[in-house]
Order: structure tokens, then sequence, then C-alpha cells
């Protein structure tokens, strides 16, 4: 076998364990049946075994979209499927070819030895089966360590914490009680930090490992950034929400501006403004020109026509109080500032700016003038 196949085979070694981990697992919650045969896989390729064993595994880990599955079935659901399963053991199997005969019999021999190490229950009940830890120790470059019985120890109660986290789908009493056990375990007499790490990732105690960067060219970044564009096109309650704004605010002001110019003057905007505290938008008018209420937000409109003395003399002919007035320009005015910003709007916030707006429109009507003269 050549040094790039068994270069792949290595890097997907750590998958095939937990693989032959997940079966035999299986095996330990009684289904030795149909499960034993898989064991060997010299005589089919994968994809023909996936065919003839895909129904048998079913049928052995007892699946039933009816009734509730067994433990082992949901540990089995990491995975992508039954045929992902079936071919990372294949990968497993393979890479056992590929490593010298002596390897594994050595490996063999002290998986055996490590089944007379002592450890604490909270342990060992998660002590792997020979087979398991066979293949954990032929994934460790230095067989000779485990000469010394303190060594092996350490590996198999590794080995014992790494399928107890491998088991637990959430933090219990059981899983704390082994990590406090394993972190009074002796480690091994290694010569530097990478020899640890990789006792470590041999036992199957292994963190998951960031993506490394990698440089984009000028063209991938373009067609990520267009994939961004794409995703944040309008919805289409966003575009009738934006559009609705638009229509009704520009209307809120023509009407409002009108009944002002009917019961103050044509120059209401100044002496009126400085009086329901929006000095700020008299400056704004002066300084960029346009009608008043050009540069108005909702807070304005909400001061002019609740201020005590417009909304007697013109707006509490359109509604009969002036806070169920104010709230309704608050939330037309919140609703505003969602389409505007950005901000998430669904279907909901859609029927409630059209209610809004419907309710602020009946208002509106009663104040217009009921009467026009003709040029």
């Amino acid at each position: 076998m050549d040094e790039w196949t068994q270069r792949m085979l290595a890097e997907q070694s750590h998958l095939s364990v937990a693989v032959r981990s997940e079966l035999e697992r299986i095996k330990k919650y009684g289904m030795h049946g149909d499960l034993d045969r898989y064991s060997s896989y010299g005589q089919l390729s994968a994809s023909r075994q996936i065919d003839l064993q895909q129904e048998r595994i079913t049928t052995a880990l007892g699946l039933n979209p009816h009734t509730d599955v067994l433990s082992s079935v949901e540990r089995l659901s990491q995975y992508s499927s039954i045929a992902e399963t079936l071919r990372q053991q294949e990968l497993n199997d393979r890479y056992r070819l590929a490593l010298p005969p002596s390897v594994v019999e050595e490996a063999t021999r002290f998986a055996g030895l490590a089944q007379s190490v002592q450890m604490q229950y909270s342990l060992d009940r998660f002590r792997p089966a020979n087979e398991l830890l066979a293949d954990k120790l032929s994934h460790f470059h230095s067989l000779d360590a485990f000469t010394q019985p303190s060594n092996l120890a350490a590996f198999v109660q590794s080995a014992a914490v790494a399928e107890a986290l491998r088991e637990s789908s959430r933090v219990d009493s059981a899983l704390v009680e082994a990590a406090k056990q394993f972190s009074l375990v002796q480690l091994p007499t290694l010569y530097g930090r990478s020899d640890y790490s990789h006792f470590l990732d041999a036992s199957g105690l292994i963190l998951p490992k960031w993506p490394n960067p990698r440089l984009l060219t000028l063209g991938q970044k373009r067609h990520r950034l267009n994939l961004k564009l794409r995703g944040n096109a309008e919805s289409s309650q966003e575009r009738k929400g934006k559009s609705l704004v638009r229509r009704y605010e520009l209307t809120l002001r023509a009407v409002v501006a009108e009944a002002m110019d009917i019961e103050y003057g044509v120059d209401w905007a100044e002496i009126r403004l400085p009086l329901c505290d929006c000095k700020d938008l008299l400056g704004k008018w002066k300084n960029r020109g346009g009608e008043p209420l050009d540069h108005a937000d909702y807070a304005h409109y909400s001061k002019i026509l609740v201020n005590p003395v417009h909304f007697e003399a013109v707006f509490s002919a359109g509604f009969d109080d002036p806070n169920h007035l104010a709230n309704l320009l608050k939330r037309a005015g919140e609703l505003r500032n969602a389409l505007a910003h950005h901000h998430p709007f669904s279907p909901i916030d859609l029927r409630d700016l059209r209610t809004t707006w419907s309710l602020v429109e009946t208002g509106l009507l009663a104040i217009t003038a009921d009467y026009d003269f003709d040029s």
C-alpha cells in the first residue's frame, strides 16, 4: 500500500474507531444476532454490503418511527446514515490491514492485559471492549510505552472517560464522577506535549478542531458576497410594508398641515411649533427649506397632534382620546423603524401596520375638510 493511501486511512482512523465503538455498545445491549456478521467485511464492497445489511441493521436496532428508539440508535444518529457507518467501518478495517501484523498483535495483547487494570466503578462501567481498545492502542505511535503498567493503566482510563463522554447526551452525575476520577489518574512520562496530545488523541479524548484558515481569491470573495446580497433581498411583506408606510406617512403630513393651515393660518409652523416642544423641527425647516413636516419624525407628529390646545381645537374631531392617538402614532413609528432599519418584519407586523394606519386613517377622514372650492 502506497504512502498516500496509508496517510488517507490514518486521517480517517479516529472517526472509524468511533464507529466501532458504537457497534460495540450495540452488542453490549444484547443485540448480538445480525450484528455479529458485521465484524468481517473482506468479501463485499461497502456499497454492496449497504444494500444487503441495511434492512437487517434497522431490524436489529429496533428502528420504528411509531415507537421510542433505543439509546444506541440515538447515538448512531450522529452519523449521516447507516450507509456512512458501514463505510467508516470498512475504512477502519482497511486501516487495520495497512498496519504491520506485529503492531496489531501487540495492540491486541496490550488490550488483553488492560482488562486487569483496576479502576473506580465510575470509570470501569465505561471500560472499552477488547477489540475497541486494541484499535485505540494501535493508533499510538509507540506501543513500547505500554510495557510500563502505569502507562497502560492511564491509557485504558483515558479511553474509558472518552467513552463516557461519547455515550453522554448531557452532563449528569455519572459523567461528572467519571471525569473527577480521571483527573486523579497519573499520566505517563512522555517526551513532550505533542506526545501527550497523541496519547489522548489515540485514547479518543479529542477536542473539536477549528478549521484551518485558507486564502480566498477575489473571485471567491465576490461570489460569497453575491450570495449574501441575494440572501438579503426584501421579503414580500417588507416591500408591502414600506409602500404602505410611505403612502400613509406622506398623506398624514398633508392632512395635518392642511388642518393646521385652516385653524392657525399659513404661518402656523412658526407660531405653533415652539409651543408644542418642536423647536428642533422649526430649526430644521428653516435650515433646509421645503414644507415644515418634511423634516418631522413620529415623535414630532405626536407632539403636534396630542398637544392639548391642538387636540382640542383640531384633532379631537377625529380622535376621542389623545392617549389613544399617541399610542397609535408610537406603534406606527415602531413598525416604520423596523422596516427602515431592516429589523425582522413578519406577516404579523404587516397585519399590525395595516390595522394601525387604518385607525389613523379613520381619524384623518374626520378632520379633513367637508368641502372644496372649484378653481
